[in-house]
């Protein structure tokens, strides 16, 4: 599970990525890559955190969200593939 301070995983497409957003609401995500929309999660009707150059970016981008005056990320678990 990722929180502040810990060894952060890493990323690799295919993995399951499942977040407890600001207002406490759980969603699963499965990275995926398409030429469009680069490596983001995705999940059914909806995508979030397009357009990165490779899943260090992705992961970056997960734990940037969790920090400063308003993350909107609580936490994160990450299940490999």
């Amino acid at each position: 599970m990722g929180n502040l301070g810990e060894v952060i995983e890493t990323l690799d497409i295919g993995d399951v990525v499942v977040i407890t957003w600001y207002n406490f609401e759980t969603m699963s995500y499965k990275v995926m890559e398409d030429i469009d929309k680069g490596i983001h999660l995705s999940r059914p009707y909806a995508y979030a955190y397009a357009c990165n150059k490779n899943t260090d970016d992705l992961l970056q981008r997960i734990k940037d969200d969790m920090t400063g005056d308003n993350p909107v990320i609580e936490n994160y678990t990450i299940f490999k593939k």
